[in-house]
């Protein structure tokens, strides 16, 4: 009985801790945001698609010098951080996870940069979230993401 009421605590304590996809991309541009290593977001080879164009870098280490470029360009435009305007979960299937987020970005005098939609492929591999895919897209007149 003892073994039985401790693995139910173990179990219910593992799934009240378990981080749902939503927090895990707010982590991940919480770490954009300040020049963190992302690498550890991605799976290996990870795709990014802009447009018709699809970049695949070969290793999570090569994914996250994608994003410090990106990152340094924005720098370059006063960005300082993102701020998560919607999220919606378009798909659940398994551990499999589409994710589109409408972004404000802000700079450092606190007025709007742009707003972007950003849509993420997120996979669960066992208690840890990895990025698979990620879509830029232009939000629509009101700010929001797009139908996809």
């Amino acid at each position: 009985m003892k073994y039985l009421l401790t693995s139910a605590a173990l179990i219910l304590s593992q799934t009240a801790t378990a981080q749902t996809s939503n927090e895990f991309l707010q982590d991940f541009l919480t770490d954009f945001a300040v020049g963190k290593d992302l690498s550890h977001f991605y799976v290996e080879q990870p795709q990014f698609i802009f447009g018709k164009h699809i970049l695949t870098p070969s290793s999570s280490v090569e994914a996250n010098g994608v994003m410090h470029d990106i990152r340094e360009k924005l720098i370059a435009a006063q960005y300082l951080k993102s701020r998560v305007l919607s999220s919606k979960t378009l798909v659940n299937i398994d551990s499999y996870s589409l994710v589109t987020v409408a972004l404000s970005r802000i700079k450092v005098d606190g007025s709007e940069l742009d707003k972007i939609c950003s849509t993420y492929g997120v996979i669960r591999q066992d208690n840890d979230y990895k990025i698979i895919s990620w879509q830029p897209s232009n939000s629509n007149a009101a700010g929001d993401c797009k139908s996809l």
